[in-house]
């Protein structure tokens, strides 16, 4: 009996690393690897996005949703979560829930290559470069202007950043003639 409940304690554990190994191979061959940000640095980036209260942070691969904690609870803004991963779509709901935030912030699973982006007020991005390479026709045919796009880590490289002293801060501003080529047409 003793090595049947072994046996299926270490199948159990197989079955979950599976599942989350599957995750974390999907998530990475659609947008990234869920690595967290730092907390240091979301303060950073949204301060540097000039987040106010009410607006609409949209964090494109929300991961465990720290991104969006922090929005809500320190700035007092609404949030939007796009994941893919189902684990980490849940351990992010579980966290707002526990955190008394989830009236303020929604987790959605879905791709972020399929989510009207027209509602941000604020775009977080911490994905890898090719996503980010991928992602910019779709942000400048849904963003409106006066949309910050703030990126840890990663740029946009057709889009003129706006100057910052950190080399891993990357704010835009969508319908500014510095920040995006596309103003003409957005205007």
């Amino acid at each position: 009996m003793g090595v049947y409940v072994e046996n299926m304690w270490l199948l159990a554990v197989a079955i979950v690393g599976a599942v989350v190994a599957f995750g974390l191979w999907y998530s990475l061959k659609k947008g990234a690897p869920w690595w967290p940000t730092p907390a240091r640095r979301t303060r950073a980036l949204l301060r540097a996005a000039d987040v106010k209260p009410g607006e609409l942070v949209v964090d494109a691969g929300c991961g465990d949703g720290r991104v969006l904690l922090v929005a809500a609870r320190e700035f007092s803004a609404r949030g939007l979560g796009i994941e893919i991963h189902p684990v980490l779509v849940w351990i992010a709901r579980l966290r707002l829930f526990a955190a008394r935030l989830s009236a303020q912030v929604t987790i959605q699973r879905a791709d972020l290559f399929s989510v009207d982006l027209r509602s941000a007020d604020v775009l977080f991005l911490f994905l890898l470069q090719e996503t980010n390479v991928a992602l910019q026709e779709k942000l400048r045919r849904e963003l409106r202007p006066g949309t910050r796009v703030v990126s840890y880590a990663f740029t946009l490289p057709q889009w003129q950043e706006q100057p910052s002293t950190d080399p891993y801060h990357h704010v835009y501003v969508v319908g500014d003639t510095a920040s995006s080529p596309s103003t003409a047409a957005m205007v």
